[in-house]
């Protein structure tokens, strides 16, 4: 066999080197041929074999010229990923329901839709459900079923990524599940599958297209709470794929008992649960009459929106409870940063999503670090209805794998 470095065929190295071209253009957008070369440590002439031979298959597509500072009227015409190549499924699997998407592999939304999720049901279920629902996606928006190329799972919990397997869903389902056998026996394509929390990171990392690294903590609040570590623009693992499980941080190990199995994890203080849990507790016409109004009188009716907005409207009771939540998560921010050395924390959705309660974890951690804090807090690029993008980013990473090894 022929080899070029140390062991790999020809056909491997090719492979790796329009991996390399795909990967940049999906993280960077269009470029000339030239930079790519630069970037991915080619010759122009190898880059536009590559280019050509991805040209000629439909992959990529040259698209708008720009104009070469450098050398009067010459131009350089771009190279960019084709999109519409093919689409990809997403499906994030939550407490509270499923949500199914379509989508083009930059993440732009086909269709979506979304139904309960029902704890302790089994997963072959929704599944099947799944399954119809994009079947009827395809034929309403007159897609061709042949280019469904790959499909994403991400779910709450533990996952291992490459077996495809959730190994601990926290109640969803009953032990561990191997998804990506279910979905792939129903959709007909692979599927990649991974927790919810890091799906979203990498979500974060993929599709925001900034030239600077990423060095920090990704925090996802509601229903629960989770996080993932971003080195270098890339999202840890761990060596058993748990990293940055804070939401199971033990801050009292005679607390109340967590999904995880264990007592006093931070998610039991914080969780959507836990607050709307004192907030019953606190109930009361007279010292939270906004909540009162809000709910009806009735506890049953009390969700976490209603709390954000009686403690602005001067519900002292309520703003305690939120109050202690800002500073629970900012503890768990500031610990977590301290190991980290990261220089931005990412943060999405729950209260988080309220600009009044982050700017309270914002003077929290102030006050913490003593005027020292050297990391800020952004939002994520992701909004609270496009969580499916967490789970087409997942897979379309293994697509552009995938098809590198057919060049």
């Amino acid at each position: 066999m022929n080899t070029s470095v140390k062991g790999m065929s020809k056909v491997g190295l090719k492979s790796n080197n329009v991996l390399a071209i795909l990967s940049l253009l999906y993280k960077k957008g269009a470029l000339p041929r030239k930079d790519i070369a630069e970037s991915v440590h080619l010759t122009p002439s190898a880059v536009t074999i590559l280019t050509n031979d991805m040209i000629q298959s439909g992959l990529l597509i040259e698209g708008s010229t720009i104009h070469n500072d450098n050398q009067v009227g010459r131009r350089k015409v771009l190279i960019d990923i084709n999109y519409r190549y093919g689409y990809i499924a997403g499906i994030y699997i939550e407490r509270t329901k499923v949500i199914v998407a379509l989508s083009y592999m930059d993440g732009r939304l086909i269709a979506d839709e979304s139904f309960p999720s029902i704890e302790g049901s089994l997963p072959e279920d929704a599944a099947d459900r799944v399954e119809e629902l994009v079947g009827a996606m395809i034929r309403d928006n007159n897609l061709d079923r042949k280019k469904l190329l790959y499909a994403g799972v991400s779910i709450v919990g533990y996952v291992d990524p490459f077996r495809g397997i959730s190994e601990n869903s926290f109640g969803i389902y009953s032990g561990s599940v191997d998804l990506r056998n279910i979905y792939q026996s129903r959709l007909g394509v692979p599927v990649q599958v991974d927790d919810n929390v890091r799906a979203l990171a990498i979500a974060e990392t993929d599709y925001n297209h900034t030239p600077r690294k990423i060095n920090g903590l990704f925090i996802k609040h509601g229903p629960g709470l989770g996080g993932a570590v971003i080195i270098d623009s890339t999202v840890f693992f761990g060596a058993k794929y748990h990293a940055a499980e804070i939401g199971h941080f033990t801050i009292d190990p005679n607390g109340k008992k967590c999904v995880c199995g264990k007592r006093g994890c931070v998610s039991t203080l914080v969780s959507y649960p836990s607050l709307i849990e004192k907030a019953r507790g606190a109930l009361d016409p007279d010292t939270t009459p906004g909540l009162w109004s809000l709910c009806h009188g009735s506890g049953d009716n009390i969700t976490v929106a209603m709390m954000l907005k009686s403690a602005s409207g001067g519900d002292a009771p309520i703003a305690r409870i939120l109050d202690a939540a800002a500073m629970q998560l900012a503890m768990v921010i500031e610990n977590s940063m301290k190991l980290l050395d990261g220089d931005v924390v990412i943060t999405f959705g729950g209260l988080f999503g309220d600009d009044d309660f982050r700017l309270d974890v914002e003077h929290k951690l102030d006050t913490l670090c003593g005027g020292t804090r050297t990391y800020r807090l952004e939002k994520s690029i992701i909004s609270g209805d496009e969580m499916w993008k967490a789970s087409v980013a997942i897979a379309v990473r293994q697509l552009l794998r995938s098809l590198s090894k057919s060049f």
